[in-house]
């Protein structure tokens, strides 16, 4: 059996790119890196499909989630944090969008990725393959806002 999950990217601007991952029983936000051009640590990733597999985050010290086959780049993680000087290319996720010290957010981040985690878990140990489909569906693109800029 496979389980698809969507990240529909909605929001895009100088401080990240905010969305929303969805799955069965699962709904949680999240925050990437802006768009540059897939560029390692400065970028979010291309949308497009990509396989799930459970990997150790060793600079978090906890299991989390790798998204694999990403072209031009390794190590892409659905992690814990909240804006994004919590990422280098990852992707982390959250209950809800807010303001972390003047930095737009998603927060509750650690309940968020532990209802993702239980989730992923629970398919992973029953053989399922997960996939993410990442889908640019944007509703706002700012280019600059000087009242946010950290």
């Amino acid at each position: 059996m496979r389980i698809d999950l969507r990240l529909a990217r909605e929001i895009t601007s100088d401080q990240g790119t905010f969305g929303s991952l969805e799955g069965p029983g699962l709904f949680v936000r999240t925050c990437e890196l802006p768009w540059r051009n897939n560029e390692p640590n400065v970028s979010s990733i291309p949308a497009g499909t990509y396989e799930l597999r459970p990997r150790r985050y060793n600079r978090g010290g906890y299991d989390a989630i790798e998204v694999l086959a990403v072209q031009g780049r390794s190590h892409i993680l659905i992690h814990v944090g909240n804006t994004t000087n919590d990422i280098l290319g990852c992707i982390c996720v959250g209950r809800d969008y807010g303001v972390v010290e003047g930095r737009w957010a998603v927060i509750t981040s650690k309940s968020a990725f532990g209802e993702l985690m239980r989730l992923f878990e629970e398919w992973t140990d029953k053989g399922w393959c997960v996939r993410l489909n990442i889908e640019n569906n944007y509703k706002s693109v700012i280019r600059k806002d000087p009242a946010l800029t950290a």
